[in-house]
Formats: structure tokens, C-alpha cells, sequence
């Protein structure tokens, strides 16, 4: 995950709980599939996971997906990520058989059966 590379290249742990406030502001009339509202929207997070944990619910509410979907997508990309992070590490460390192609990378259920 960002919170692995995080900890393992700059010493930070729990990084993504720690990034400080974050905010977005969609413009008035600028939502891609109609005209939008009709003044600017500001969305407003404490932090990085507080964002991410939002994700898949704004996929519930926007009647995209239900919620064991979105979870289902936070957890494999937990995953994704703490297998990228590992292989960054790994070629930062002077392996250069850590390839995707690798016999020996990590493997990552995309059931989350584990």
C-alpha cells in the first residue's frame, strides 16, 4: 500500500492517516454527464484514507455499485498496492529478477477469498 512505500522509503508510518486535510472543489457546471450544480461543490477530508474510505460510498450513493463491491475494490487495492510496493522496494534494492513476469512475485487473489 502508499502507507508500506511511505514507511519503508521515508520512515513515515501510517502515512495516508497522517497527510492533513484535503479538499476538492468540482466547478459549478462541470460534472461530465449533465449540467452539474449550480454552484461549486467543495468536498472536504481529514486526511488521505478518509478520502479513500469515501470512495466506494459516493460509487453506492451515485447508484454505481453496492458497498460490498466498493469494499471489495479497497481491499484489492490494498493488495495491488502493497504488491507494487514490495516490488519497488525490491528493484530499489538492486533486484532486477523483480519483475511483474517473475515467477517469484506476489500473488494477489483478486476473490479476496483469503
Amino acid at each position: 500500500s502508499a502507507d508500506d512505500w511511505f514507511n519503508y522509503t521515508l520512515g513515515f508510518e501510517n502515512a495516508s492517516s497522517e497527510t492533513g486535510p484535503l479538499s476538492f472543489t468540482i466547478p459549478a457546471g462541470k460534472f461530465y454527464w449533465n449540467e452539474g450544480p449550480t454552484n461549486d461543490v467543495t468536498l472536504e477530508y481529514e486526511n488521505l484514507k478518509e478520502w479513500v474510505e469515501e470512495l466506494p460510498k459516493s460509487r453506492v450513493y451515485g447508484g454505481v455499485h453496492f458497498i460490498e463491491a466498493g469494499d471489495a475494490g479497497l481491499a484489492l487495492g490494498k493488495k495491488v498496492g502493497h504488491a507494487c510496493s514490495e516490488l519497488l522496494n525490491r528493484l530499489n534494492e538492486g533486484d532486477m529478477n523483480a519483475t511483474y513476469t517473475s515467477p517469484d512475485r506476489e500473488a494477489i487473489n483478486a476473490f479476496n477469498t483469503e
